[in-house]
């Protein structure tokens, strides 16, 4: 990031794990440092650093993802005036295992969905990396899917919100299966919070109930492009179905997945 030719770049790092002393190494006038003592949570972090934003776009990063030097160029060239956010394609890091295999099938399925969804212009979201018009950034309530949050908002706002399959960016999938089952509950927790504040992210695990044709109109066009996935389809389909169930049994608990886990991956700058 630092190779690019963005104005500004907020890095916000603490918690209970700090990188300080690598972080303050960095020199380059163009970043801010936001070092939080307490975890607040992902979405309070967001908040604070949207006081910084600058210009006319605005690029949220996950800290786990490697990009292109010239994907900020390539998204201010693409936001056209009715667009409100763009979200690259992401794609997995292969990894050995059957949870390896797992959630590669589960990011190309989701790559599926977004693009049939942004066609048609409906809700879409990703949260690996958003590219969001300045003015369009919501002061986020305390939620765990803060990404589908911002979209959905920019589109009730009147801007579409488009999925570019020709932008990409590259993320690891979880190193054990028990880590990305964790993972799977977490993100369906957060779906199930914005069906309580009436926000429809249009998800699988929603359409299949809301709008089945929807549903197997994304799954017949998943499987005509990755016809090798068949195979782990039903353990695909198991993994997310055990994942809502135990998000929906979590919320009624009053469980809390504000705080995500701190990382533990091995990621190579």
């Amino acid at each position: 990031m630092i190779a690019s030719d963005v104005d500004r770049i907020v890095l916000m790092y603490g918690g209970t794990r700090t990188d300080k002393e690598y972080v303050s190494g960095l020199a380059d006038q163009r970043l801010i440092l936001e070092e939080e003592k307490d975890r607040l949570g992902k979405a309070e972090s967001l908040n604070r650093s949207f006081r910084f934003a600058a210009g006319e776009l605005t690029f949220i990063l996950s800290g786990d993802i490697q990009i292109e030097e010239d994907i900020f160029k390539r998204c201010f060239e693409a936001m056209d005036d009715d667009i409100g956010v763009i979200i690259p394609q992401v794609v997995p890091e292969p990894v050995k295992g059957l949870h390896g295999k797992i959630g590669s099938a589960l990011w190309k399925l989701h790559d599926a969905e977004l693009e049939y969804m942004s066609k048609r212009n409906l809700n879409v979201h990703g949260g690996e990396f958003l590219a969001i018009r300045r003015k369009l950034l919501p002061v986020l309530p305390r939620i765990v899917n803060d990404d589908a949050y911002i979209c959905l908002n920019a589109k009730r706002l009147g801007y579409r919100v488009e999925y570019r399959d020709d932008i990409k960016v590259r993320n690891q999938i979880p190193g054990t299966l028990i880590d990305l089952l964790i993972q799977r509950i977490r993100v369906n927790f957060g779906h199930q919070e914005l069906l309580r504040m009436n926000l429809d992210p249009l998800v699988m695990t929603t359409l299949i109930i809301t709008d089945r044709k929807t549903f197997f109109s994304i799954m017949v066009s998943f499987l005509k492009r990755y016809r090798k996935e068949i195979l782990i389809l039903p353990l695909v389909c198991f993994v997310e179905a055990l994942a809502l169930i135990l998000s929906r049994s979590h919320l009624k608990k009053g469980k809390s997945y504000y705080k995500w886990p701190i990382s533990n991956k091995d990621i190579r700058l």
